[in-house]
């Protein structure tokens, strides 16, 4: 291959750009001989070729907002448009990105065409979401009736993946460590390996790049996995635009269907039959955590996160209070837990309150409200809730011994890391 490279390849920059790998011969032989297989990111400079993918883009979204397009004639077109899709194809873990892939692109699709079966058809009827919660979803995602933002989404959507492929990312950004760490160095140093990026006008692209490139886990935060420091990559986000003269609302609703759409069509491995994911049931916990991140061009990080707790504690209807540290960390708990009954509620509450000795509660409940900006070091527990439920569904284990787990865990976090300013 790279031999036939050599020969063909007309423009320099893209060759001596061009990121391969080794293959091991199969057999006997593999210790000692290997192919260069050269990877299908290489760098587009071709004018016309950009231009094209430009026009094939431009012409899909026209035709999705005003032409009635049918689903299955979407789908169809979507490698032709999207050259990007071709990479998504030569392992089972590309595959499945592949899936989620279309199945976002699809739901794009859906919300632009007030869709609502299409969106719910693979639900099941008990958890099936409802004609209310769609329109609460369209009035959220309004903004991508303009073609301008339904193609950034689209493009989102698309370049997004490729954060999460190992190949990509050992390739071009083997030293990130997270999908948008990855996203943010290709975007910034060889964007031309993104075709359906590069070509965009500029608009369209610095509201991609926005979107792309912040360091925020929107499934985390609904989970109470993260701390309010979390969120300053996102305000800094809208101070930043505001400086250069775009919308901030504009900037802000782009994200938030972004965020949306990722997470409706994260089972889309599993089925392109509608959103497998976003049930009325996830949907709550979805639109609680929307509806907080809408003020963050005019509240701090605190008071969004506390909106996320409040939010919580109104729908299990127990009291909370913002300027309570042990009403805070059982508000947090009761998301991790992902406890929405007064029933667990006051089985959490009964745990931590008389399970727990006054000193571990006193100090699970200094690191639960260290918030990371104030309070330093603030520690994201991802996959957290896993963990709480676990241990909650498990009868020989139980609320109080994970409780005094997470405060261990915690305790020896503080140990190594207490010195570190950083979250």
């Amino acid at each position: 291959e790279l031999a036939s490279h050599a020969k063909t390849c007309e423009d320099p920059e893209s060759f001596v750009f061009t990121p391969f790998d080794i293959t091991r011969t199969a057999g006997h032989k593999s210790d000692s001989q290997g192919t260069v297989r050269i990877s299908p990111w290489q760098l587009k400079n071709d004018h016309r070729d950009l231009e094209g993918t430009k026009e094939e883009i431009e012409t899909l979204a026209h035709d999705v907002l005003h032409s009635g397009l049918r689903e299955s004639a979407f789908l169809k077109r979507l490698p032709g448009v999207f050259p990007e899709l071709k990479y998504l194809t030569d392992t089972d873990e590309a595959k499945d990105i592949l899936g989620e892939t279309k199945c976002a692109l699809l739901i794009m699709y859906w919300l632009t065409n007030n869709h609502v079966e299409a969106f719910t058809r693979g639900q099941e009827s008990g958890r099936k979401l409802s004609e209310m919660s769609w329109s609460q979803i369209l009035s959220l995602t309004e903004c991508v009736q303009s073609q301008e933002v339904l193609i950034a989404v689209l493009v989102v959507m698309l370049v997004y993946a490729f954060g999460k492929l190992p190949k990509f990312r050992a390739q071009l950004a083997p030293s990130a460590e997270r999908s948008t760490q990855v996203l943010t160095h290709v975007l910034d140093t060889c964007p031309k390996v993104l075709p359906s990026y590069w070509c965009l006008n500029d608009q369209c692209q610095r509201l991609a790049w926005l979107c792309l490139t912040r360091d925020f886990d929107f499934r985390q935060f609904l989970y109470a996995e993260t701390v309010p420091a979390n969120l300053t990559a996102l305000k800094e986000m809208l101070q930043e635009e505001s400086r250069q003269g775009m919308c901030e609302q504009q900037c802000l609703n782009t994200y938030l269907s972004c965020l949306f759409v990722e997470l409706a069509a994260s089972l889309g491995k599993q089925s392109l039959d509608g959103s497998l994911y976003m049930t009325e049931d996830r949907w709550h916990e979805c639109e609680l955590g929307l509806d907080a991140l809408r003020h963050l061009d005019s509240e701090s990080e605190q008071e969004i996160y506390d909106r996320i707790l409040q939010s919580r504690a109104d729908t299990i209807r127990f009291g909370f209070s913002v300027v309570k540290p042990e009403s805070r960390a059982q508000a947090r708990l009761a998301c991790i837990c992902n406890i929405w009954n007064l029933e667990d509620w006051t089985s959490l509450s009964k745990a931590f309150e008389e399970g727990l000795q006054t000193e571990e509660r006193l100090a699970l409940t200094n690191y639960l409200c260290a918030d990371g900006i104030s309070a330093k070091p603030g520690f994201l527990l991802i996959k957290c809730r896993e963990f709480m439920e676990n241990a909650m569904e498990n009868a020989e284990v139980g609320l109080v011994p994970a409780l005094r787990i997470l405060l261990k865990v915690h305790r020896a976090v503080a140990r190594e890391f207490g010195s570190s300013t950083r979250t």
